[in-house]
């Protein structure tokens, strides 16, 4: 499972409740990053790592796989068991294009009417808001 392989990594990472060991860290991130899930914390993060530790975990998920970890433009989309090629975003949806502007002439108040002043209600009164 990718998405358990990359939260290990993450603690074996930051050594968050186990002994940091960047090498296991970077073997389990690579062997996720095969299978199409791409952690960018991880990624930044195998980039600064020493690059002895770097290469001897790669030669280590070479041999775990049977082939060279795929980076992540090599990685095949959908080709983990949950069909995600990426983690989901954390922002959320893209935010909506704003509205377009009102047309030039009369535009409409505050309030809703042309001048700005409250409908009368019913009775004729004007009412506050």
């Amino acid at each position: 499972n990718p998405a358990a392989q990359i939260r290990l990594a993450r603690l074996l990472a930051d050594g968050r409740g186990v002994a940091a060991d960047p090498a296991e860290a970077a073997r389990w991130y690579l062997a996720a990053r095969d299978r199409g899930l791409v952690d960018d914390y991880l990624e930044n993060w195998l980039l600064r790592l020493d690059t002895r530790i770097r290469d001897a975990a790669v030669a280590e998920a070479t041999r775990w796989l049977g082939h060279a970890p795929r980076r992540p433009s090599e990685a095949e989309p959908g080709s983990s068991p949950e069909g995600s090629a990426a983690a989901p975003s954390p922002a959320g949806p893209a935010p909506a294009a704003p509205s377009p502007p009102e047309p030039a002439g009369e535009q409409a108040a505050p309030s809703g009417e042309p001048d700005g002043k409250p409908a009368p209600a019913a009775g004729g009164a004007v009412t506050a808001q």
